[in-house]
């Protein structure tokens, strides 16, 4: 069945339809739906391996099909359940009625008329809505985000246009405003000299953020001189500006477009690449030769404003050459190629990398100098030559193949594995399964040690303490309970959250226990008095994993608000991190506690600073397919980070601090959700629906 059939179809109120194309727009959130249409009345449910949520997924059922304008469909009945679950948790009817205008473009059978002046000229949507018409203009950007499950409102008056997103939880402001740019970009309309966008969740009077854009119209020297609208935030305006020259002269439109767009330039070194800003450095190990040299340390960003001289050797025939920064109050290492490989301001290049190395040294003099050049043209070409010579011990001949030697099966149980830990010397796992046990394994031994039982509904976190004694799990019952390695029995019980606990995790220190559950908080639990310390709130959806810092100091959370959060406890401040496109369902701090990995339905693996929640570096298995990230680890030497699939049975080993996929490990027949490397990151470990339990080791 093409497209336009099945849109047509689910229009006529085709229940097959809509469930296809519900399902398509669910399915990488985890979330299935089945559908039923009798007697003007859509009956739809809605599975998932949690209790799905209704406050999100009624409004965005309520606005699908409003928008779809399904005539036939006069009320919809909506049921929401775990999978597996007898009876429904909520259900929730309303009323629907018809969208009051039909939508077409230039690519429709009809296209949509519109009175323009004294005539009757039919215009297209995009024309209408070049002309300033408010409602042309609301269609097309709810046609750019219906895919992220949002909506707008759009209004014109005296050259500025108010625009207005909704969704059922506070819309993703970095999406929103870039898929709204594009939009209006394409639109090239007439008389609009500023856009104030707004994001609220349904229902609120008040915006939850806001951002206004500038629309810069230049004269583009193309042959027909046509004029192109350009969308620009205030902070880059105002930036170009400084830094443009009123007599410069311009480049080629297509350059001065990409030019005005480029945030950095990604220089690659010797080890290290090279991020440049118009205001700061951030140089970041990219392999082994870096870590052999500098050891396990993350991205070092330096303002420029902090930079007082450079020193730059250029690379001879035989020797690299090196860029190093002079910093205020610091001391750097002492000059010579051999010292600055050591260094953690300065970064190593060939002959070949060397021209890239010159222009960033030319820029910076020049900010030091008061001075600053063109940031927008300076002549980087951010893929050079690289001297493979430099770099034969990383060919791939070393690296390990992962091979799977051994598969633990619970032979009493149909359960399937929900998580899993490895005790500190690497020879003791704790498994986790879905019909309330928990069970011991000896990794050397290849026996099962005992099974703990005391919870009454599915477990949905176990780890180990970092003494190797205690074995702490949360589960669908809500509560947390600790239980004696040696005895197997519960040593005591914490009660106190009000919904299911899905997240558990210790301090370094052994004294402080970390959990997160379904009632939207983290808990922190002191192990001394048996007793809640604190509560962090500000998740809106469920919190799904949490991790601790190597420190001690950070609580790292992800939920199903698409949201990564830092804690910095000590501080009392949250950064909130929110680039995924969908729940979040593992977050890990690296060894060196630099670096945060989170994983989701959106297939992304995304890398953060610890320090700043800055983006690193996003990774993707499959690009454009929903595969669903459901856990990560990184291995504890910090080399590895392993990602673990549901939908597609799959685990992958990355080399993170480069951004490559080493292997996919595939022996599996059902979806993975639980991953963890022994002490010595030779061995991994990992769970899955299928009920069994693979050990993976590198040869």
């Amino acid at each position: 069945m093409t497209e336009g059939n099945l849109l047509e179809k689910a229009k006529q109120g085709d229940a097959k339809a809509i469930t296809v194309l519900m399902n398509r727009q669910l399915q990488p959130k985890g979330v299935t739906v089945k559908t039923a249409f009798k007697d003007g009345c859509l009956q739809v449910i809605l599975e998932s391996s949690q209790v799905p949520s209704q406050k999100a997924l009624v409004g965005w059922l309520r606005k699908s099909m409003t928008s779809l304008g399904a005539a036939p469909i006069k009320r919809i009945k909506v049921y929401g359940r775990q999978i597996g679950a007898d009876f429904p948790a909520w259900n929730e009817e309303f009323s629907i009625s018809p969208q009051p205008l039909s939508v077409s473009d230039s690519t429709d059978s009809q296209s949509l008329s519109s009175k323009v002046s004294t005539t009757q000229k039919q215009l297209t949507l995009q024309e209408r809505a070049r002309e300033g018409d408010s409602e042309a203009i609301t269609l097309l950007l709810n046609r750019a985000l219906e895919d992220n499950s949002m909506s707008t409102k759009a209004s014109l008056t005296n050259k500025k246009l108010q625009v207005m997103v909704e969704s059922a939880e506070i819309p993703d402001e970095t999406i929103a405003v870039e898929l709204i740019g594009k939009e209006l970009e394409s639109l090239n309309l007439k008389d609009i000299e500023i856009v104030n966008i707004y994001g609220r969740e349904i229902g609120d009077d008040f915006p939850a953020w806001s951002q206004t854009l500038k629309i810069d119209k230049e004269e583009v020297p193309t042959s027909t001189s046509k004029s192109e609208s350009k969308i620009l935030s205030n902070q880059e305006r105002d930036g170009y500006q400084a830094s443009l020259g009123t007599d410069e002269k311009k480049c080629v439109a297509d350059k001065e477009v990409n030019d005005r767009n480029r945030p950095h330039y990604e220089i690659v070194g010797v080890g290290d690449s090279l991020r440049l800003t118009r205001t700061r450095v951030i140089i970041t190990p990219q392999g082994l030769m870096s870590f052999v040299s500098k050891g396990l340390k993350g991205s070092k960003e330096i303002p420029i404003s902090r930079i007082t001289a450079i020193q730059f050797k250029p690379a001879g025939a035989l020797l690299n050459g090196y860029i190093q920064f002079s910093l205020m109050g610091s001391n750097e290492a002492k000059r010579g190629i051999f010292e600055a490989g050591k260094d953690e301001n300065a970064v190593i290049f060939t002959s070949d990398q060397q021209p890239n190395f010159y222009e960033v040294k030319q820029y910076i003099d020049s900010v030091i100098d008061g001075e600053p050049i063109d940031f927008y043209n300076l002549n980087i070409v951010e893929e050079p030559i690289i001297n493979t010579a430099e770099n034969n011990n990383l060919s791939d001949s070393t690296i390990p193949t992962w091979n799977c030697v051994y598969t633990f099966k619970n032979s009493n149980s149909l359960a399937w594995v929900t998580s899993l830990d490895i005790n500190y010397d690497g020879e003791i796992v704790v498994i986790g399964y879905q019909d309330c046990t928990i069970k011991l394994w000896h990794l050397k031994r290849r026996e099962e040690i005992c099974t703990l039982t005391g919870h009454s509904k599915s477990i949905r976190a176990v780890t180990f303490s970092p003494d190797g004694r205690m074995v702490v799990s949360g589960s669908d019952d809500k509560q947390i309970k600790i239980w004696d390695v040696e005895t197997g029995k519960i040593i005591y019980t914490l009660t106190g959250h009000s919904k299911a606990v899905t997240a558990v995790a210790f301090s370094p220190n052994g004294e402080t226990l970390v959990t997160g559950s379904d009632d939207c908080t983290i808990k922190l639990w002191s192990l001394k008095t048996k007793k809640e310390q604190q509560t962090l709130s500000g998740h809106s959806g469920y919190v799904q994993s949490v991790d601790v810092s190597p420190d001690g100091e950070t609580v790292v959370s992800g939920g199903c608000d698409f949201n990564v959060k830092i804690w910095k406890i000590k501080e009392g401040r949250v950064l909130n991190l929110s680039s995924h496109k969908g729940f979040i369902q593992s977050v890990k701090v690296s060894p060196d506690g630099q670096t945060i990995a989170s994983g989701g339905f959106d297939d992304a693996i995304k890398l953060w600073n610890l320090t700043n929640g800055e983006p690193i570096r996003t990774l993707s298995g499959q690009p454009g397919r929903s595969e669903g990230v459901q856990c990560v680890a990184f291995s504890p030497d910090g080399a590895l980070l392993a990602t673990a699939s549901g939908s597609h049975k799959t685990i992958k080993l990355w080399d993170w601090l480069n951004g490559e996929l080493l292997c996919t490990l595939s022996d599996h027949i059902k979806g993975v959700y639980a991953v963890s490397f022994t002490p010595d990151s030779k061995t991994l470990i990992s769970g899955s629906m299928d009920q069994t339990i693979k050990v993976w080791q590198a040869e």
